[in-house]
């Protein structure tokens, strides 16, 4: 009976070193999320008329803001389950429960350009490197919208973030999770180019497709386990034998040019697709390039 006396010994050895590092990894995580940011967040003019705030609405919905938030903004659970723990997108609204009953101008731009809550620490998987590039004007219109939203009463529970998510982001895997330490909240912002059908302004829309599909935009790792690796949109990619009338109707429809319909969850065409004719073309345009 020693050699089963041996594997006990040997299984409990295991399950003591599994459990210091899986406690190892909540210690060092919470200590990164809870790190306080003392950020004086640059003046921006938030002007109040009807036409910025219709191009506000125009940017939040072309950035899918809804797709983490809720259709109305109300605060939305929009990842549950076991190993990556659940994510909650806040309520932005000035109901019951949402951030826009307290939040000043220099809290919203805290927290979409710079990652971080009114209370100084990371807001966690809030896309704000994305977001640190939308130029002033942009940025403005975008809180002049918010700050019109009809109040919802909602109080969303708490982000919770499991295991496997804690243990992606600690080794660099999904930085995205706490996005406020990959920011350099210093640097200074290039200048956004006017709006036309150019590679130029096509490259500042796409600002929002490196969360998934990289810097680069030459594909990227799955997001989250479960979801297939994000497509290259270079020269590598299928993309470039698209033509850009088969571009447009798979950002419109979701329809691929092979026929196949693009899940929305992995690719959020349905808000991306609200984008103007000519907001499209300046993409393909800048696609071209690549």
């Amino acid at each position: 009976m020693i050699w089963l006396k041996r594997i006990g010994i040997a299984v409990a050895a295991i399950a003591a070193a599994l459990l210091l590092a899986t406690g190892t990894i909540y210690l060092v995580t919470s200590q990164r999320f809870a790190k306080t940011y003392g950020i004086s967040p640059e003046t921006v003019l938030i002007p109040g008329d009807s036409a910025t705030v219709a191009h506000g609405r125009h940017i939040l919905l072309t950035r899918g803001c809804q797709e983490c938030h809720g259709e109305s903004l109300q605060g939305h659970i929009f990842m549950d389950n076991g190993a990556m723990g659940r994510i909650v997108g806040s309520n932005l609204t000035s109901g019951e429960g949402g951030v826009g009953r307290t939040f000043q101008d220099a809290d919203w731009i805290r927290a979409l350009r710079h990652g971080v809550g009114a209370d100084g620490k990371p807001l966690l998987l809030m896309p704000s490197e994305e977001y640190y590039f939308l130029s002033d004007h942009d940025l403005g219109a975008l809180i002049a919208y918010l700050k019109t939203l009809p109040a919802q009463d909602n109080v969303p529970p708490e982000s919770s973030p499991g295991l496997v998510a804690r243990m992606l982001f600690q080794f660099g895997k999904m930085p995205a999770l706490a996005s406020a330490e990959t920011i350099h909240h210093d640097a200074p912002r290039p200048d956004a180019p006017e709006p036309g059908i150019t590679p130029e302004y096509g490259s500042y829309l796409t600002r929002g497709c490196v969360g998934c599909h990289s810097s680069d935009l030459a594909g990227g790792p799955p997001v989250a386990p479960g979801w297939p690796p994000a497509p290259s949109l270079t020269s590598s990619g299928e993309v470039s034998e698209w033509t850009h009338e088969q571009f447009r109707i798979l950002l419109r429809t979701g329809d691929r040019p092979d026929g196949r319909h693009l899940n929305p969850q992995f690719m959020p065409w349905t808000y991306f697709g609200t984008m103007t004719d000519a907001e499209l073309q300046a993409i393909w345009a800048f696609l071209r390039t690549l």
